[in-house]
């Protein structure tokens, strides 16, 4: 059964038309129990990461409160929602994707799982609660797989109802991706069809990362002419590389991350702590990552690091490598398929490598491959082997590199374009800048959400309840709402918009599956558009004045640190105002989002009145911090547009995981609800390959014909087969300037 075939669809139809048309969000934050029953909050169980060898931060705020009371909805709203995600079996769901591939159903699993469960009890009674992953257990590989098969055909009776002829979930999970961030050192087990613990293959490689990224940063892993790795330049697209450049972009505000950066470039591994640094932080890093030397001038210096190429233009490799010190340059290339654009950027850093550290054997041109000669083979070799590394899911692309030491190859159960942000594609890189005790920490929090998720009654369940959200915006409130906006009020958050966007425009586009009904491939699904709305709500007029209301989800962090990024800088007479604007900034943030459920106005909880007195003043010093009318003649803006609140605690590397988790799962629900499926292995951009290799060939015609003479262009008109005319005009003028 679709979504929209449901009872509870149609009772939600009715509802929104019926019950909510003419409730205003001013009377519905009144009602001070229905705005409590609607912030929920998830704080982790645990100070210290499961999976670490060393002793945890002690200072970890891994706290994620979502706050819902500004959305147009009721608790009974609510509860149609989640009569909504029964009808689409989203438990049994959840608890398939924490199963990986196996199906849990299966009566001699349970039977398997009851009895590891009473002997763990019996054994180990003060072990740490692995929490989700005691639903695994260990199976013989192949000697059981006929009693399996009978006992998933035995359990479709009126005593297991969850097996009745349910075709809405495939034989086998297409993606593990939640044993990606599982922990480590606990005997747990999370198994392929085939009966093999996807665990073993996945710590295995962790260890592999924490090995070479510590001979990278102790300088035992150094460049051809012997300098240090300081630069480490990704070259890909894709969300696994977009959640990166979001959790570099945050860690570079956050203390323990900036003091690891820095480890090793000076040769030295002990030290105190950097001037206003947190003692406990410190030490924390010492036992895991080692510190800058005592050096004054070594704290200021830049750390480690990271730089992205995204892009085909050339241009944006010429100005990224004008920056660059070739001999301290390591170069990772990402290619999930190995069909994506970006590899020409690879071949392009390739022979910049080779130039600058083999002489000139290298050929100077970037559209040929590079060809060496015998007595330079060796060398070359040994270059690219210190300078470039592959991350691929192409098993033909990794056996055709020499040096298996530099390839990490993707496991196969979880090639999934959407949800590779815990595999090595993103831990290679922040293992070598960051460290790998960042490393744990990050899969630590990812593997949190992880337990949130499976564990948690949906009631109360961040990712259903976002997901849920989604949909009641997209759909019920009326076809004037699409997608939503995402705001970011912190600048280490700034990169979340485009990860977000990313993975959603991944996983929660495409067309419903039919079920042999191809009426149902027209269905209507929710928005996978997500907007970045720009720090501090850049383009807030857009979005509180607009006829087209947009949903708006405003991202924020509690503990900013700011003792350990301004007062090193700053001057102890300035530091007042540095918390006097952080505070503005919080102010600012429910400010923004009281003014779109309330709109401006007499009515308004926020003044509008340009007196200098103002509430508004009094929040915020800076007007422009805060949208203000700018003058008489602008109306007030008249509200009642839906807002949520997403607010971390303090944005770390385990945070950083929480939310990528969070994220991962808020899409996954939101495509099981509306029957897409979220592990499609083809990526947009791969789609348009072929067509664009015959653009290709049709320029070089052009090239040809402007050589040979302009007689011929009814005849390259006719060869050029299914070349619109305007395509060919144009690419006709570009051959001309290309000239």
């Amino acid at each position: 059964m679709t979504a929209t075939a449901s009872q509870a669809w149609a009772v939600l139809k009715r509802h929104a038309r019926d019950e909510m048309a003419t409730l205003r969000l001013q009377d519905l934050c009144n009602d001070n129990d229905r705005v409590s029953s609607l912030v929920v909050v998830h704080n982790s169980e645990s100070t210290a990461s499961s999976s670490s060898k060393t002793d945890g931060n002690p200072n970890r705020n891994s706290m994620i409160l979502v706050d819902l009371s500004r959305q147009r909805m009721t608790l009974e709203t609510l509860n149609h929602l989640l009569k909504l995600s029964v009808t689409r079996k989203l438990r049994k769901y959840i608890h398939r994707l924490a199963w990986g591939q196996n199906n849990p159903d299966w009566p001699i699993l349970l039977q398997m799982q009851q009895q590891q469960q009473q002997q763990s009890q019996n054994t180990t009674k003060n072990a740490p609660h692995a929490r989700y992953q005691h639903y695994a257990s260990t199976i013989p590989k192949k000697s059981n797989d006929s009693n399996l098969n009978t006992a998933a055909a035995t359990s479709n009776n009126e005593n297991n109802p969850s097996q009745e002829n349910d075709t809405d979930f495939p034989a086998i999970m297409p993606s593990m991706h939640l044993a990606l961030r599982a922990p480590q050192h606990q005997g747990l087990h999370m198994l392929t069809h085939q009966g093999i613990n996807a665990l073993t293959a996945i710590h295995r490689d962790w260890d592999r990362l924490e090995r070479l990224s510590e001979s990278i940063r102790r300088g035992a892993w150094r460049g051809a002419n012997g300098r240090m790795i300081r630069d480490v330049v990704i070259i890909g697209r894709g969300v696994a590389v977009q959640a990166l450049k979001f959790i570099h972009e945050a860690l570079e505000y956050d203390e323990a991350a900036t003091m690891a950066r820095k480890f090793g470039l000076d040769g030295s591994a002990a030290a105190p702590a950097p001037p206003g640094s947190s003692a406990d932080v410190w030490n924390h890093l010492k036992r895991g990552l080692g510190a800058p030397s005592s050096s004054s001038t070594c704290w200021h210096n830049a750390g480690r690091r990271m730089h992205f190429l995204t892009s085909v233009d050339p241009l944006v490799t010429a100005s990224l490598v004008a920056t660059l010190d070739a001999g301290s340059t390591l170069v990772i290339s990402w290619a999930l398929q190995g069909t994506e654009e970006t590899g020409l950027a690879t071949k392009t850093m390739k022979i910049w490598l080779l130039q600058h550290l083999n002489g000139n054997a290298a050929t100077s041109s970037a559209s040929q491959p590079y060809k060496a000669g015998p007595a330079h083979s060796r060398k070359v070799d040994s270059i690219l082997s210190k300078h470039m590394l592959l991350i691929t899911g192409n098993d033909q692309m990794a056996a055709n590199i020499n040096k298996p030491e530099s390839v990490f190859v993707l496991p196969d159960h979880s090639r999934c374009e959407g949800f590779l942000n815990f595999s090595a594609a993103t831990l290679l890189p922040l293992s070598i800048v960051f460290g790998w005790s960042l490393c744990e920490e990050f899969l630590a929090g990812g593997h949190d959400l992880d337990c949130h998720f499976v564990e948690t009654n949906p009631r109360h369940n961040l990712p259903v309840l976002l997901a849920l959200m989604d949909v009641w915006n997209d759909i019920f409130l009326g076809a004037n709402s699409s997608g939503r906006v995402v705001t970011p009020y912190a600048q280490s958050m700034k990169g979340f918009p485009a990860f977000v966007a990313a993975l959603e425009a991944q996983t929660c586009s495409g067309r419903t599956r039919s079920h042999g009904n191809s009426n149902t491939n027209t269905q209507i699904a929710c928005s996978s558009l997500v907007l970045d709305g720009g720090i501090d709500s850049a383009y807030d007029r857009a979005i509180y004045q607009s006829s087209k209301i947009q949903n708006t989800e405003l991202v924020m962090v509690m503990n900013t640190q700011l003792q350990a990024n301004v007062a090193r800088t700053i001057a102890a007479q300035g530091i007042d105002d540095v918390y006097h604007h952080a505070d503005a900034q919080m102010c600012a943030l429910f400010g923004h989002a009281d003014e779109m459920a309330f709109g401006g106005g007499k009515d308004s909880s926020i003044n509008n009145s340009n007196d200098a007195s103002s509430t508004h003043d009094r929040f915020c010093h800076d007007s422009s911090s805060y949208p203000q009318q700018s003058s008489a003649n602008s109306s007030p803006s008249e509200g009642n547009r839906p807002s949520s609140l997403l607010i971390c605690g303090k944005l770390d590397a385990f945070a950083c995981g929480q939310l990528i988790a969070l994220s991962e799962h808020r899409a996954a629900v939101k495509a099981r609800i509306w029957d897409l499926d979220p592990f499609a292995g083809d990526a947009g951009y791969a789609l348009k390959t072929a067509r664009t290799e015959q653009l290709r060939d049709e320029l070089e015609k052009i090239f040809v014909a402007q050589d040979v003479g302009p007689e011929s262009d009814d005849d390259e008109g006719g060869e050029a087969e299914g070349l619109s005319l305007s395509t060919k005009t144009i690419l006709q003028e570009y051959a001309k300037v290309r000239s």
